[in-house]
């Protein structure tokens, strides 16, 4: 899912989730992830972009043990992107 909101010419706010699981065997993976994102154009040939990811995981091994710690692995990305 994406949502994103143009608040002015020069600025907007992202939000998207994901959800992603993966199965082997037995075993599980899983996540929710979250991003929220801030894009604002600096000048007609460059961007800023500021966000933030927070994922949640969880995993099931072979013989049933469930593990839905969180481990602590939420991310900062700064992007400053030229466009010629």
């Amino acid at each position: 899912a994406l949502a994103n909101w143009q608040f002015n010419k020069k600025g907007s706010v992202t939000a998207r989730y994901e959800s992603a699981e993966d199965r082997t065997g037995v075993a599980r993976l899983a996540a929710a992830i979250w991003t929220f994102g801030l894009n604002w154009r600096t000048t007609d040939h460059s961007w800023f972009q500021a966000e933030y990811v927070a994922p949640s995981t969880r995993s099931t091994s072979e013989n049933g043990l469930v593990n839905s710690r969180d481990i602590n692995d939420d991310l900062v990305t700064l992007n400053y992107k030229l466009n010629w």
